[in-house]
């Protein structure tokens, strides 16, 4: 599967954590990491000025990061995506599906 000039498999039931590295390395080299991260939020509302350009900048960067994930999920995985807002959220839904908790997590990250 290609995204852009990448070649990754798209996600499935198997392979979270090699295309979890994968998406995070084509986001960081498209300059859209930063809307995955934990400390990524919307700038506060403004009505004029720089506040609002950087809002509309936001905005068009995390629809870019949300249009990578989703293109890079197969069908049977895109019901962990439903209801998020951001890219932020949908990375953190997939975590919370994908990741083992406990001591097996622990050995397999």
């Amino acid at each position: 599967m290609g995204i852009g000039p990448y070649r990754i498999e798209m996600l499935q039931g198997h392979n979270w954590v090699p295309w979890k590295r994968r998406m995070s390395a084509i986001l960081r080299d498209q300059g859209l990491e930063k809307y995955i991260l934990p400390k990524a939020a919307k700038p506060t509302e403004e009505t004029e000025g720089a506040g609002k350009e950087k809002e509309k900048a936001w905005i068009e960067g995390d629809s870019k990061a949300r249009t990578q994930i989703e293109l890079a999920v197969s069908d049977s995985e895109l019901d962990y995506l439903a209801g998020a807002a951001t890219a932020r959220e949908m990375w953190e839904q997939l975590c919370n599906a994908k990741e083992a908790k406990g001591r097996v997590g622990i050995m397999s990250t």
